[in-house]
């Protein structure tokens, strides 16, 4: 596991407003944290499975690579600045104009209902955008929307399962407003 992307995926959850869960900014902050050696310092990997391996490392210690990354410290800290300011502290122009720029399309609205029946996976649902995609461990769909309604069935495996599914306002994905949930079936 990279700790460094633990603190990028909470500052993505402080920018979304998620307030609730393991996905918290303040609870991935905190795994972080968890992550440092006795002398608070985060390594550039941390093991991250609970067997047996040659090298006597434990779940979340760090797996001997670089200790102290500086990346993996200073996304630690840039975290810890971003939540105590209720938004992320700095943001590149290109991802500011990707993401957050005014002249993308308006973010579609989402309502999303699953039933498992047998070994598939019915998505239903509505919404006013044109495009979705729905991705399954190993398998994907996409689909343009007519009349505001979707259903698509993929095949489901046998073990628990993420789940996204992502709308898009326009074809256009350049220029397309999205929306997104995220649920584990």
């Amino acid at each position: 596991m990279w700790p460094i992307f633990t603190g990028e995926r909470a500052e993505y959850e402080l920018l979304a407003g998620t307030d609730d869960g393991p996905l918290e900014p303040q609870s991935m902050l905190e795994t972080m944290a968890g992550f440092a050696n006795s002398g608070r310092m985060i390594a550039e990997q941390v093991w991250d499975r609970h067997i047996e391996n040659d090298y006597n490392w434990d779940i979340g210690e760090g797996t001997g690579a670089a200790t102290p990354l500086a990346w993996s410290m200073a996304q630690f800290i840039r975290l810890a600045h971003g939540i105590d300011a209720g938004e992320p502290v700095e943001m590149p122009t290109a991802v500011a104009d990707r993401y957050l720029d005014s002249e993308r399309g308006e973010k579609p609205e989402l309502r999303v209902e699953t039933r498992v029946i047998g070994n598939k996976l019915r998505v239903t649902g509505e919404t006013d955008a044109k495009l979705i995609a729905v991705k399954l461990t190993s398998e994907s769909v996409i689909a343009e929307i007519e009349d505001g309604e979707f259903e698509l069935t993929i095949p489901l495996g046998k073990s628990e399962v993420p789940v996204t599914v992502a709308v898009a306002s326009d074809t256009d994905l350049r220029t397309a407003g999205t929306a997104v949930e995220r649920f584990t079936i």
